[in-house]
């Protein structure tokens, strides 16, 4: 596994964001939104330096994120969809 770039994902219904980083942390891709269709899906990869060194990492959103992570699957290293309520709050 040869993973240089994490590309962090927030869905919504209608648009995306995301934002890119190297190994060290260093932003490559500031945060940007794209329009959650196909489209947005090909401005995305076209965004990406290297598809594949990079891992993937997004909230599960049910049916929001299917078709991304279609997209996403045949270029990138790794994609992980993380559920949101096994993870630690922050707040109370």
């Amino acid at each position: 596994m040869n993973r240089q770039f994490t590309l962090g994902v927030d869905l919504a219904k209608d648009s995306f964001v995301v934002t890119l980083l190297d190994s060290q942390g260093n932003t490559i891709l500031p945060v940007k939104t794209f329009v959650n269709n196909a489209q947005g899906y090909l401005q995305l990869l076209a965004a990406i330096p290297q598809p594949q060194h990079t891992q993937v990492i997004l909230e599960s959103t049910g049916v929001y994120g299917k078709l991304l992570i279609k997209a996403l699957s045949a270029s990138t290293l790794e994609i992980f969809e993380l559920n949101p309520l096994t993870g630690c709050p922050y707040s109370s």
